[in-house]
């Protein structure tokens, strides 16, 4: 009723009884474009925020007839003070209006990595999770970028309807926006002054798993590496609670890498040119110096004792 993003699950139904609900596999969310296709289409999801604002009420209630139209008068109004959302499409609403005919060329990007330092604990404002973009090529970095359009036919592919990515940082503040209400991202929210991600094992977990299976689904189902006969994965822990995971794929004979070429297009060790890369490869990737260089270093203290 309030939320941006739908809800898509495989529910798996039990036999005659008390109801419950019951979801099998993935929960996942998807998203429409800014506008209904149509002047005969009812707007849904976000575009109750911006579109026929008149009839917001009215269109509401042709969703769920029985819903209390008092909440439905107050939580948008409060949505709209709090939620960096409502403002975004607000925005993204007058842009289009204003370019009139030439509105068809504004897209709305929902970025997956943000420019906000993850340290900090202030609220995501409208411009630090998307941006639009008018008349000119579209330029996403990330393949996880929500790209929105006017309306379905205005999409290169007159897809209506996008699935967000289970890693995109706002997969959950846009579907469950009561919950969310300002836009928070949950690790960051969650911590407390002066703790990182590394404080909070039971987050880096959860978000660890998560990023897994996206990985998992690109390289199984997405044959991100070609045809994957079977495949077998442990998750390991650290001694500083970090986990990470040892993966074995058996591909196909067709996908096999053979060539020295096959293995460069495949793997690289190289240290990236781009400078917040190298910043990230350098910080969590690389090891030392230790040793008698450096006797301080994290994996020379156990040694220390034992020298002591």
């Amino acid at each position: 009723m309030f939320a941006f993003a739908s809800l898509g699950v495989h529910e798996d139904f039990l036999p005659p009884g008390m109801y419950c609900f019951r979801v099998s596999g993935t929960v996942y969310h998807r998203i429409g474009h800014i506008r209904p296709n149509s002047d005969n289409d009812r707007p849904k999801y976000a575009q109750l925020y911006i579109y026929d604002t008149e009839h917001e009420i009215q269109n509401r209630l042709f969703w769920n007839r029985s819903f209390n139209t008092d909440i439905l008068t107050t939580i948008p109004t409060i949505m709209a003070t709090v939620s960096p959302f409502v403002e975004l499409y607000k925005h993204a609403a007058a842009a289009i209006e204003d370019a009139g005919d030439q509105g068809k060329d504004i897209r709305m990007v929902l970025r997956a990595d943000s420019s906000k330092d993850p340290r900090r604990y202030n609220l995501p404002t409208a411009s630090e999770v998307a941006v639009l973009l008018p008349n000119n090529p579209i330029n996403c970095s990330n393949r996880r970028d929500i790209v929105l359009y006017r309306k379905s036919d205005d999409h290169p592919n007159q897809q209506s309807i996008m699935r967000i990515s289970e890693t995109h940082p706002h997969f959950d503040p846009l579907h469950y926006v009561l919950f969310f209400p300002k836009g928070e991202e949950k690790i960051t929210n969650e911590l407390h002054s002066q703790q990182t991600a590394a404080d909070r094992s039971d987050l880096d977990a959860r978000v660890f798993k998560m990023k897994l299976g996206a990985l998992m689904e690109e390289i199984i189902k997405k044959e991100l590496f070609g045809k994957v006969l079977a495949y077998v994965k442990v998750i390991e822990f650290q001694k500083r609670g970090l986990p990470h995971s040892h993966i074995l794929i058996i591909l196909d004979r067709s996908a096999k890498p053979i060539t020295t070429q096959d293995i460069d297009r495949l793997v690289c060790a190289e240290i990236p040119q781009n400078k917040t890369l190298q910043n990230l490869v350098s910080k969590h990737m690389m090891h030392g110096p230790c040793g008698l260089a450096n006797p301080n270093s994290p994996c020379m203290k156990e040694i220390s004792k034992i020298i002591q």
